[in-house]
């Protein structure tokens, strides 16, 4: 009988792990917490290479080293003005840098003087692109110019933007060479080849210096008189810069504000001599960068302004698996902040697995919320998420890891089952249970009554029979019947010593039930303190109003 008893507590046990189980398989499939182990510790020494098994180091030093070289093939081909094949080697470099990236992922290097060759690598993809669009533009320019020799307002207006794609060349020149330089300064540490990375590096900065000699600021006009002012001067991302300026004169129907050589805005000068306007750091590369004015036909000069990094906090939030035949889809759902708990807005989060690589990409929104999407086969899988974007003024950064488990719909449906049967049976022996012991008490209330009313059907009995006539009389039975209704009224009402007080007294002192305690009184009165003759029929009478007195107390008490 114990180990009968204890069957309902194990099963309720067994609820509890199967519904903790079906909760974490229908909301979200990571059945464990992150492991909150980062990638590795703050490391920027080469000796994390020992970390490393040969076959690691084989697959991490010669992309290094790939890299290098292949920064020289973009750039001799930009120099050369041949777009068709800069494009192509540019497409080779992100290949390379792609691999780079899963792989030192797969290795956990976030934090190492590697990730900081990634990073570095990353700021050259940025600069070669822009550099290679900003040359064609020049080039396709020229043969504009070429073809309307005549239209000096066009001509005009292309030695303007010549001028402005000049400047974001030299800038973005200077921007390459510092990477380029962080780039050979680590490979060095691993005995990596830089030559042709350091020849690269002249390339770029006979490119600049022929640009600059080329656009000679010339055919712009003149310049307009403006004093403009860019505060602060120094940035980091999403911090609100101020550009402001005072005009000479108000003859101007538009200020065009350019960023670098893209137009930011277009604002009305119709009668104005002075503007101020607010301008959110976003997608802009770590590195100087100018804004300049163009009024009428016309640039002023430049205001130069830095734009530094920051750090960023990338997090995974939650995990989900979706319902029925994609059930194998897995979305995993995070933020990206800076340190400074900016949300970062419209950039490219990578998801990866240690088991497989990567996984999915997905793009934050203006809360910094991404998510990403991917279709896996059962099992248990080790996801992280990666922000690697040098296109932001924002240090890279990787997620904790998380243990996600991904099952198929039969598992799935199976342990729904199993959960709403064990559930199902125990809430029956539950109920079951409640019945019985609904079931005994009634059984119980039901003995007490019997129990009060059977002195007094006993008493009633006896006056039926002849023996117990003879024995006692009709109104000795009725004192019984009152002194027992009495005795059950003072203990209700709390009355002290009944025996002693007269019936009027005792009604007197019922709050209760006061209309059955006078009925009762009355009719005991009348039997009692009269020369009527007391019959069985009397007896019966005041034995059912007593059993009525008794029921209504004992239901109050319930």
């Amino acid at each position: 009988m114990k180990y009968k008893a204890l069957i309902p507590g194990i099963l309720a046990v067994g609820v509890i792990v199967l519904l903790a189980v079906l909760l974490t398989f229908a909301g979200n499939t990571v059945l464990y917490d992150a492991q909150k182990t980062a990638f590795s510790d703050n490391n920027k020494d080469p000796s994390v290479i020992g970390v490393m098994t040969t076959e690691e180091s084989a697959t991490i030093l010669p992309l290094m080293e790939e890299l290098l070289a292949q920064t020289n093939g973009v750039v001799i081909e930009i120099d050369s003005k041949d777009f068709e094949y800069s494009e192509k080697e540019l497409n080779t470099y992100g290949s390379l840098l792609s691999r780079l990236k899963t792989n030192s992922g797969k290795l956990k290097l976030s934090n190492t003087d590697i990730n900081d060759f990634v990073q570095s690598s990353s700021n050259m993809q940025i600069s070669m692109s822009i550099l290679n669009e900003n040359i064609k533009k020049i080039e396709d320019l020229k043969q504009t110019a070429s073809e309307n020799l005549g239209n000096q307002e066009l001509l005009n207006s292309i030695a303007r933007e010549v001028l402005l794609l000049s400047k974001e060349i030299q800038l973005t020149a200077s921007t390459y060479e510092g990477s380029s330089k962080t780039m050979t300064d680590i490979a060095s540490l691993y005995n990596l080849d830089t030559s042709q990375a350091l020849a690269a590096l002249e390339y770029v900065k006979k490119i600049a210096a022929d640009t600059e000699t080329t656009s000679g600021g010339g055919g712009t006009g003149g310049s307009v008189s403006a004093n403009l002012v860019v505060v602060p001067s120094v940035v980091k991302y999403g911090d609100i810069m101020t550009i402001s300026g005072n005009l000479k004169n108000s003859n101007f129907e538009t200020i065009g504000i350019y960023v670098d050589s893209n137009l930011w805005k277009d604002i009305s000068a119709k009668g104005k001599t002075a503007f101020s306007e607010k301008y959110t750091i976003g997608k802009l590369t770590t590195g100087s960068h100018f804004v300049s004015l163009l009024l009428g036909s016309q640039f002023s000069g430049q205001e130069y302004f830095t734009v530094e990094s920051s750090p960023t906090v990338l997090t995974i939030n939650n995990t989900k698996q979706s319902d029925g035949e994609n059930a194998r889809l897995l979305t995993v759902i995070g933020r990206l902040s800076t340190d400074t708990e900016k949300f970062v807005s419209n950039a490219t989060v990578n998801l990866y697995s240690i088991e497989t690589g990567y996984l999915a990409s997905g793009v934050t929104d203006s809360k910094g919320i991404w998510n990403a999407s991917a279709e896996l086969e059962d099992g248990v899988y080790n996801i992280y998420a990666e922000f690697s974007d040098p296109s932001f003024p924002l240090e890279s950064s990787v997620s904790e890891v998380y243990e996600v488990y991904v099952s198929s719909p039969v598992f799935y449906y199976l342990i729904i089952a199993a959960a709403v049967a064990v559930f199902a049976f125990f809430i029956f022996r539950f109920v079951k249970g409640a019945n019985k012991r609904k079931l005994r008490e009634q059984n119980l209330r039901k003995a007490n009554e019997e129990s009060l009313k059977s002195a007094a059907m006993r008493a009633a009995e006896k006056l039926r029979r002849p023996a117990a006539r003879k024995k006692i009389s009709a109104g000795e039975m009725l004192v019984k019947i009152y002194k027992k209704t009495v005795k059950i009224i003072a203990g209700a009402e709390e009355i002290e010593n009944p025996e002693t007080k007269t019936p009027r007294e005792v009604l007197k002192m019922t709050v209760k039930h006061p209309d059955k305690v006078k009925l009762f009184t009355e009719k005991y009165e009348y039997l009692h303190y009269s020369e009527t003759k007391v019959t069985v029929e009397d007896i019966e009478n005041m034995n059912t109003l007593s059993l009525e007195i008794i029921e209504a107390y004992n239901e109050q008490n319930k």
